[in-house]
């Protein structure tokens, strides 16, 4: 049966090493996001800012959504 994609989306093929496949799951299950999808786009996203944003910057943001994270995580 074909993959049915979202509305607004794309299928990619990627041939990857097993290492880089191990990486990768280890990334998702480690970042908590639902879909391996989502997973992609945050590395994605953090690769193509890095050498954009202030590492300084990075850093307190990272700090602030940690603790925004603790603070859910703690109303659980």
């Amino acid at each position: 049966m074909a993959h049915q994609s979202q509305p607004g989306t794309t299928q990619i093929a990627l041939d990857i090493s097993y290492d880089a496949k191990l990486r990768f799951e280890t990334l998702h299950q480690m970042m908590g996001f639902r879909t391996k999808a989502q997973t992609l786009e945050a590395i994605i996203y953090v690769v193509s800012t890095q050498d954009k944003i202030d590492p300084v910057l990075l850093g307190q943001m990272d700090k602030k959504l940690d603790t925004t994270i603790q603070l859910l995580q703690s109303l659980l």
